[in-house]
């Protein structure tokens, strides 16, 4: 389930809808409100995506080393 609320797509069409939101409150600052969101969404894509692959990269060795574990006589 986390997954679904961290994947990309979901980050994306999220920030899309709240940058729309705030747009349709203060339609004067517009250029400023997608430039930060595209900003503050790039950042959190970025940061998501470091910490997926420490967990991935994590995840193999923990499962080398269980396997090197049960292989040991």
């Amino acid at each position: 389930m986390t997954n679904r609320w961290l994947s990309r797509k979901f980050l994306l069409s999220f920030s899309a809808q709240v940058t729309a939101v705030l747009v349709l409150v203060w339609p004067q600052h517009e250029s400023a409100i997608a430039q930060a969101s595209t900003s503050v969404t790039a950042l959190v894509v970025l940061l998501l995506s470091g910490l997926g692959y420490v967990r991935a990269e994590a995840s193999v060795d923990r499962a080398r080393a269980e396997q090197s574990e049960t292989s040991e006589p």
